[in-house]
């Protein structure tokens, strides 16, 4: 038998058996759970914004408050436990159902009401909602939801 024709009948063995193939890559981890609250009020010409995320299990919060001209901002401790905590009000405080925006042309005005937008992503699907809470008639379940981040405001 020539070399030619045994180079070819070892590389068709070889492809039989698997010799020579790299090794299969592992499957892709699956995609990491993402949940995000988005706060604007502005009271009294005090705009408050707050920004709070759980990503890969890392909690990061976040305060901004500019009041006439003067802008600062700043982080806030908060454990795993306790975003779930209020992660887990936005289905339980009735203000938030009242106040879900349904229309995606509806005007968001932070001075009269509290808003609110929330994004989430559970195994790769995204997911957004946005509420508006009356500023003049929030209950009092709203009003420590909103404690209970550290709000900055009045």
């Amino acid at each position: 038998m020539n070399r030619a024709a045994l180079a070819i009948i070892m590389g068709f063995l070889a492809s039989l058996i698997g010799c020579g193939k790299e090794p299969p890559s592992p499957p892709p981890a699956p995609p990491a759970n993402k949940f995000m609250i988005d706060y604007a009020h502005e009271s009294e010409g005090v705009f408050c914004h707050g920004t709070f995320t759980l990503i890969g299990g890392k909690v990061r919060a976040t305060w901004t408050v500019d009041g006439g001209g003067n802008k600062r901002s700043q982080n806030v401790n908060m454990t795993e436990e306790a975003f779930r905590g209020v992660w887990d009000s936005l289905n339980e405080i009735g203000d938030f159902k009242a106040g879900a925006v349904k229309d995606p042309q509806q005007a968001l005005d932070p001075k009269t009401h509290h808003v609110v937008g929330i994004a989430f992503s559970l195994g790769g699907q995204m997911t957004t909602r946005t509420h508006m809470i009356p500023a003049t008639s929030a209950s009092p379940a709203f009003q420590d939801w909103l404690s209970s981040l550290g709000y900055p405001g009045k």
